[in-house]
């Protein structure tokens, strides 16, 4: 799949989750934010479990962005505030950075490489 579906694909997800955060709160409005914590026991594990992983999340980019000399700080502050739509979005911006190395191994010098060698080269 080439990079530009790569980011067509990606741009439609973050907008489709966009679309439901959206009419969550018009719906919701302000009591999205607390309901979940007091409606049951399981409602508060589940959101629970969501926090956690929105902070191994935002540790992600805090590392991601150090790495590659960016300020991390917007980007964990929608993420944690919004949810799937920050940390989508962040993914998103950061596959339009050329010089951003690959997220799991390699380097940006070595996946160029790869990707501009022909096969059997």
């Amino acid at each position: 799949m080439s990079k530009n579906a790569q980011r067509i694909l990606m741009a439609v997800g973050w907008l489709v989750i966009a679309v439901f955060t959206v009419n969550a709160i018009a719906v919701d409005g302000i009591s999205l934010l607390y309901r979940g914590w007091t409606d049951s026991a399981s409602s508060f594990l589940i959101i629970n479990d969501f926090l956690i992983e929105l902070i191994l999340i935002a540790v992600f980019i805090h590392i991601d962005s150090r790495r590659r000399g960016r300020n991390p700080w917007g980007w964990i502050v929608l993420t944690m505030a919004l949810g799937a739509i920050g940390s989508l979005g962040y993914l998103l911006a950061r596959s339009f950075d050329e010089t951003a190395p690959p997220i799991f191994g390699g380097t940006a010098s070595t996946a160029a490489t790869q990707t501009k060698t022909p096969p059997g080269a």
